[in-house]
């Protein structure tokens, strides 16, 4: 396929399909301190497993509106958007019955109370446009990070710097992992830089389940991330991610964002307030 064609007709074609559930938190134990993104991904894992008797799986999933520092409390209730790609709608219907009887039982559901289980709806490029509405193509845009975004440190750069190259590779081989395609970014009218400069590096550690005494890190940037310029052409990676995430990490709800339509300056929550 002529990479010449994208993104207008391989973007504009990917189909992905969203499974949206109302959950309330049950488990009442103090000493179960286990990072919501840990709990949820382990409860998607042991769904799948009763389906293709596998451990690994590529279906992601965000906790709508919720940060990285989100925790749970008893009775506290969330919105869960459960994201297939590549999947058929026969295999997510059968993946949505085997949720509902898995949070039922009194074993692997002792988490989370399913309040609510949606219908399996289709989603796509077109779809998210007009959800989103008219998002300008030139000037300042944000992308507001919720989840730890990881990418690959460059040598003797700090922890929060990324490139435009790296930054773009996100998405890319994020899209490409999701839908089993070679996507390419070619943005020959496009001309934006990355402004690394307003986020923070952060990580999640947790017990590693199958490495005794091992510990897990779910780490990456957080925070305000700035794009300046022309980036007509990138506008649709930008969409796709603000659902599907950025980063090649697909576990644990990483590279989750939210795409705001006018950008937000980085010090305008700290005004008036002299102090802060």
């Amino acid at each position: 396929m002529d990479s010449e064609d994208l993104p207008n007709n391989v973007l504009s074609s990917l189909r992905w399909y969203r499974l949206s559930a109302d959950l309330m938190n049950i488990r009442r134990l103090p000493s179960a301190s286990a990072h919501p993104f840990s709990v949820f991904q382990a409860i998607i894992k042991g769904v799948t497993s009763l389906i293709e008797n596998t451990d690994e799986t590529d279906i992601i999933f965000h906790i709508r509106g919720k940060r990285h520092t989100y925790r749970l409390r008893e009775t506290g209730r969330i919105s869960i958007d459960i994201l297939f790609c590549g999947k058929t709608p026969e295999y997510i219907s059968r993946w949505r019955d085997t949720f509902r009887d898995y949070l039922a039982d009194t074993e692997t559901g002792k988490n989370f109370e399913l309040i609510r289980l949606g219908e399996v709806e289709e989603r796509s490029l077109d779809i998210l446009a007009s959800e989103t509405g008219v998002i300008k193509s030139e000037g300042e845009i944000c992308l507001e990070f919720l989840t730890p975004l990881p990418f690959q440190r460059e040598k003797n750069r700090q922890r929060t710097f990324i490139d435009k190259k790296t930054f773009v590779s996100c998405f890319e081989k994020r899209l490409a992992r999701l839908f089993g395609q070679n996507i390419v970014y070619n943005g020959k009218a496009d001309d934006f830089a990355v402004l690394p400069y307003y986020w923070d590096y952060t990580e999640i550690r947790r017990p590693s389940h199958s490495q005794e005494g091992h510990m897990q890190y779910v780490n990456g940037c957080v925070g305000n991330l700035y794009i300046k310029g022309r980036f007509g052409e990138f506008l649709p990676f930008l969409l796709l991610g603000s659902e599907l995430h950025a980063g090649t990490k697909l576990s644990n709800s990483q590279g989750c964002y939210f795409l705001h339509k006018n950008s937000p300056g980085y010090f305008t929550g700290a005004f008036p307030d002299r102090k802060s």
